[in-house]
């Protein structure tokens, strides 16, 4: 419609037409993006009309819509001439809150120097409610769940309703805030605390009166509450802020501001901390604090701490690269079939065909996700190697997520030695051929977990020896049947199930069996007579070390 509207615009400024407009208002000019300030531009030109356009860059937090915050900041050199009126009292906050939080918020050079007024007064606005999240064990928390971090959090967050209960009573509202919606969502883990409703009313067992209501720090923006509770008050890449990186294709549509960095998360925290008409309360991790709630800590006198102290990281900055092609890693919670219910995931942001790097342990390096070629319906994701002890090795290694302890699953694994992200498909069918630049030794080359000729000589003796003793001819799926120990009335019938080599290999590699089948008769080892029911016969070649590394360099390729 805008691009219409744009074209339409543009055809009566060529023809010279006026339309009737004296002025043009634009509200919430601060997420105005490239495109809808084109159409303001040509509407302008065409009806000759002022512009007034009111916003505060403080508050711009949409560039993920298409905001771009320079169409406001450099607003008299876009439009050629321009006056700035500044609105400068505000009658929500307290002039503790806004000295506090317009100073954070002007951190960042490129946003607006203003002076807000406010005739409201509130000693110290910003309380922080630190837990303890130091970790404890799955069995520790079945046995007693107060020791779990998310329980503690749970403890803190209704600390702050006690809080404003004894100052404020039960008939305020009060606004929690995160940075995500499941941090609203996770709530309900909680149930012998919270409640959350389907229109995001929380309902709180301490003190059910309190009119609570949960929404993320993107939809507050425009409302406000009698006092606000920030809940995601984590350093985290899913903490706030928000470690995320914006996806590359960003970058050709909007223009790089050179901010400084979370520039935009700054402005969002700016918006959650001035919801509140009183005080702010912010829910934070002693050992993983907000890298902004320990900014304000430091920089104002007047923000207190109930719980215990903080412990500031050394590394403030979780934002991961691709460790193959450098691009962005995006953070996302999935589930991964075979697996566990719910890992974290980090996905490359490069076009998938370029790269397709997708981990759930950065600590692996290049390892990335792939297919189990042994038990295809398995995924290999990045294991930790443990020492003898149970400690961790520091290693890492490719494994199966159909993995039994009792041995029962499957255990196909690829170390990290033998993976190279240049010969990915080898790392998918055969795990182990390539290390770095050296091919390995052919006794070194698994196919179906066997030494590749030790399978060679298993399918020469089905198709061989076997064939000839019981008079039986195989075909490609009579054999893959013997193969995995897959009973069938013909294999019966010959006696073919009391063989030693009747079901040798795992069941589960009964796709790779077939693929290798297809390579040996193309390859010359077996052949294929089509006109009797695709019988197979062996052709007599000699297994060699040089034949098996030529048959494999065929079959991986």
């Amino acid at each position: 419609m805008i691009n219409n509207a744009s074209d339409i615009l543009e055809e009566k400024i060529k023809r010279h037409e006026k339309i009737p407009y004296d002025y043009i208002f634009i509200d919430e000019y601060q997420d105005i993006s490239t495109q809808r300030f084109n159409l303001a531009e040509k509407l302008s030109k065409c009806s000759d009309a002022k512009i007034l356009a009111v916003g505060d860059d403080w508050q711009s937090i949409f560039r993920f819509s298409g905001a771009d915050i320079t169409l406001f900041t450099d607003f008299e050199k876009k439009m050629g001439y321009g006056k700035s009126l500044y609105l400068t009292h505000t009658h929500r906050n307290s002039q503790e809150l806004i000295d506090s939080a317009g100073s954070f918020v002007m951190v960042n050079g490129l946003q607006k120097k203003k002076s807000l007024k406010s005739d409201k007064h509130i000693q110290d606005p910003i309380v922080i409610m630190s837990y303890d999240d130091q970790y404890a064990s799955r069995s520790a928390i079945a046995k007693d769940p107060t020791v779990s971090p998310y329980y503690r959090m749970g403890k803190a967050i209704e600390a702050a309703l006690e809080n404003i209960h004894d100052k404020f009573g039960d008939d305020k509202t009060v606004l929690l805030l995160g940075r995500y919606n499941f941090d609203g969502r996770n709530l309900n883990r909680l149930s012998n605390m919270f409640m959350t409703t389907a229109d995001n009313r929380v309902i709180s067992k301490a003190f059910p009166k309190m009119k609570i209501r949960f929404m993320t720090a993107h939809s507050s923006k425009g409302l406000g509450a009698d006092n606000v509770i920030v809940v995601n008050g984590k350093d985290d890449v899913l903490g706030f802020p928000s470690k995320i990186e914006d996806d590359p294709v960003m970058k050709l549509v909007l223009k790089d501001t050179k901010e400084i960095d979370y520039a935009e998360e700054r402005r969002l925290f700016y918006v959650a901390l001035t919801r509140t008409k009183n005080k702010v309360y912010l829910i934070t991790p002693k050992s993983h604090p907000s890298i902004f709630i320990t900014e304000l800590m430091k920089k104002h006198t007047n923000v207190v701490l109930n719980g215990p102290v903080l412990t500031e990281n050394g590394d403030d900055d979780n934002r991961y690269c691709c460790p193959r092609c450098g691009y962005p890693l995006q953070v996302r919670k999935k589930g991964i079939k075979g697996g566990e219910k719910e890992m974290t995931l980090y996905i490359c942001s490069n076009d998938p065909e370029v790269c397709g790097f997708v981990t759930n342990d950065i600590s692996g390096g290049k390892m990335s996700i792939q297919k189990c070629p042994e038990c295809e319906d398995g995924y290999l994701i990045v294991k930790k190697i443990k020492n003898n002890d149970g400690t961790d090795s520091g290693r890492r290694m490719l494994g199966c997520t159909n993995y039994r302890i009792d041995g029962k699953g499957c255990n196909y694994a690829i170390q990290a030695d033998n993976y190279s992200d240049n010969w990915e498909q080898v790392s998918r069918k055969c795990g182990n051929y390539f290390s770095g630049d050296k091919v390995l030794p052919i006794d070194k080359c698994l196919l179906a977990s066997y030494p590749v000729m030790v399978f060679l000589k298993i399918i020469r003796y089905c198709v061989g020896k076997l064939s000839l003793e019981k008079h039986f001819n195989f075909n490609a799926m009579s054999l893959v049947s013997f193969l995995i120990g897959e009973e069938t009335n013909a294999l019966s019938a010959y006696h073919l199930t009391e063989d030693k080599a009747f079901g040798c290999i795992n069941a589960k590699s009964k796709k790779l069996l077939f693929a290798c089948i297809r390579t040996l008769v193309e390859f010359g080892f077996l052949e294929e007579e089509k006109e009797q029911y695709h019988h197979l016969h062996y052709l007599n070649k000699e297994i060699t070390e040089d034949f098996a590394r030529k048959f494999f360099e065929c079959f991986i390729h």
